[in-house]
């Protein structure tokens, strides 16, 4: 949130996609996209309780500053002298304080529709109002980028769809667990299967046979995995909600070393309109859940950090 200097906009891809290169190889960043679908109002979660604007222009929808008093609930919680955060982002403050969360600020598109659909795909696609580049932004990356052979669980979708972003990728899958992730049997036996399989592979030379090799080297990892029961780290608690438990399978992907380069969820219903409500509502729900699956997902991945960015975003905020 410095004022005092800011990267260039390719440095900026750069390290977001990158992290830190002197510390992890290749292939073993995952960049982790969460899209609040419906537009979620950015300015009562990050509250800019410095600007006696923003309470002159919402008389009712403003979240109170900071409060002294430890139990108010209904107050702000303060990060700096201009900037709070909404009380259910409360999670979320030790990430801030440690300079691992930062928030990017005064961020739009040159979309003037106001349509959510035409401005989410705007942004999926990473492109300028009017222009179409083809495929997603997230597709074109791994379409383009060199370096370590894409696998089938290189880019994933928590959910029953594949997004817009990674429209164009080599290989993209949409799944709700890693359970899917199976051959199935009439008799549950999918070890002997890919056991027969792997014989079959591995007795053939060539390119096809190589990425059947991958494929089933991938199922091995994965049964490994479905077969044991998986224990988060670092006190992690994650509520039994779609995105919070969505968020634990991308844990548990990363943490297995399938490839995973990218996987994306959403988390919808940001579109409160009269029934947002402030410190309490509607929208409160909502930013207490994303709150409580990041914290839980940031803890969990505690010796996986220097290999993990988590990139939350939404299509277009709310006007005062």
């Amino acid at each position: 949130m410095s004022h005092t200097s800011r990267p260039s906009r390719r440095g900026f891809i750069r390290q977001l996609l990158l992290a830190n290169e002197s510390v992890v190889p290749a292939g073993d960043r995952t960049l982790v996209c969460i899209f609040l679908r419906g537009a979620a109002d950015t300015l009562n979660m990050v509250v800019p309780y410095g600007d006696d604007q923003y309470y002159k222009s919402r008389p009712t929808l403003a979240i109170p500053a900071p409060s002294k008093i430890k139990e108010n609930d209904t107050a702000s919680l303060r990060l700096d002298d201009f900037y709070s955060f909404h009380p259910k982002l409360r999670p979320l403050i030790p990430a801030f304080k440690e300079g691992r969360l930062g928030i990017v600020q005064a961020v739009g598109t040159d979309n003037p529709t106001g349509s959510h659909f035409e401005a989410q795909d705007q942004m999926e696609h990473g492109e300028a109002y009017g222009r179409t580049i083809g495929g997603g932004w997230l597709g074109r990356y791994l379409r383009r980028r060199g370096g370590v052979e894409l696998t089938p669980l290189s880019a994933v979708a928590i959910g029953s769809t594949i997004p817009e972003s990674l429209r164009g990728a080599p290989s993209a899958s949409a799944l709700d667990s890693i359970d899917e992730v199976q051959i199935k049997t009439p008799l549950g036996d999918t070890g002997a299967v890919s056991s027969v399989l792997s014989a079959m592979y591995y007795a053939e030379v060539g390119v096809i046979s190589e990425s059947g090799k991958t494929t089933l080297d991938l199922l091995k990892r994965v049964e490994t995995l479905r077969r044991t029961e998986y224990k988060p780290e670092g006190g992690a608690i994650y509520l039994n909600d779609s995105f919070a438990q969505g968020l634990k399978e991308v844990s548990r992907l990363v943490k297995a070393s399938v490839g995973l380069e990218v996987a994306c969820l959403d988390l919808c219903g940001w579109d409160t309109h009269f029934f947002q409500g402030g410190s309490s509502g509607q929208q409160a729900e909502l930013i207490g859940q994303l709150a409580s699956g990041l914290a839980a997902f940031d803890a969990d991945l505690i010796n996986y950090r220097d290999r993990v960015t988590t990139l939350v975003m939404t299509e277009f905020g709310r006007r005062v």
